[in-house]
């Protein structure tokens, strides 16, 4: 499900310059194969995602008027940062201490939609330091200072691999989480971690007793992973394991 979705989204994003530069829309949604095929995605599973699927006009139409360029920026942002959403992200912002505020996250923002709905599957911002603040609340079982702030067995949850994925003989997906099950990072296979945007990471070596993180940004990706891989080999030498 989570393939299907991610192909559909690059469909989306790409479909109108797929238009000017390739003959068809089939020979379009063919060009996907190669990096879907890179990030594991079998065969069987793009068919299924790409079958039936068509262009939408509707969509192409609307990149070409996007509403922060169809406007005076003052009445965009107006019309953005109404009263309503700053009084839910007051709102939100008293919810949100009951967690942050116990294990000492002084920087994290999460990003809403035009809508005021949290996005959850990205778009949290904050420091290397507070990343790591939320790792150990995982990696401690969601125990903080001897209180219990994370439901009970939500950190084995996460961590599990979900059904769908070792179905697929993946299993490197969990709750919300990704996991380490086929030795993609030189840590042992139980530890999972959060994966944003640029490679960055906060990984959760449980064996190990361990939480790294590493922030950075799309442009030094190409030279952060290996070197964040290299890194989690030398702390794996460095720190034991727990008896």
């Amino acid at each position: 499900m989570r393939a299907r979705l991610a192909l559909a989204f690059v469909l989306i994003c790409f479909a109108a310059s797929a238009q000017a530069r390739a003959p068809s829309f089939a020979a379009f949604v063919q060009e996907l194969w190669p990096d879907a095929q890179a990030k594991g995605v079998t065969r069987a599973t793009f068919d299924l995602a790409m079958r039936g699927v068509t262009p939408d006009a509707r969509v192409i139409a609307a990149t070409k008027r996007q509403p922060e360029y169809g406007k005076p920026f003052g009445d965009y942002v107006n019309g953005m940062v109404s009263a309503d959403r700053l009084t839910r992200g007051k709102q939100k912002i008293k919810q949100w201490s009951a967690l942050f505020d116990k294990v000492g996250i002084r920087t994290m923002r999460l990003e809403t939609d035009p809508f005021g709905n949290f996005l959850g599957q990205g778009y949290e911002v904050g420091s290397g330091r507070d990343w790591a603040r939320l790792g150990n609340l995982y990696l401690q079982d969601g125990v903080w200072n001897g209180e219990r702030i994370l439901p009970e067995g939500y950190a084995k949850f996460v961590s599990t691999p979900a059904p769908a994925w070792v179905a697929d003989k993946r299993p490197i997906y969990g709750g919300f989480f990704w996991i380490n099950g086929l030795g993609q990072y030189p840590v042992p296979r139980d530890s999972y971690y959060m994966a944003g945007a640029g490679g960055q990471t906060t990984m959760i070596v449980p064996s190990h007793d361990l939480v790294v993180v590493r922030l950075g940004h799309y442009k030094g990706e190409a030279f952060g992973a290996p070197a964040f891989r290299k890194a989690l080999a030398l702390l794996m030498e460095a720190v034991p394991r727990k008896n």
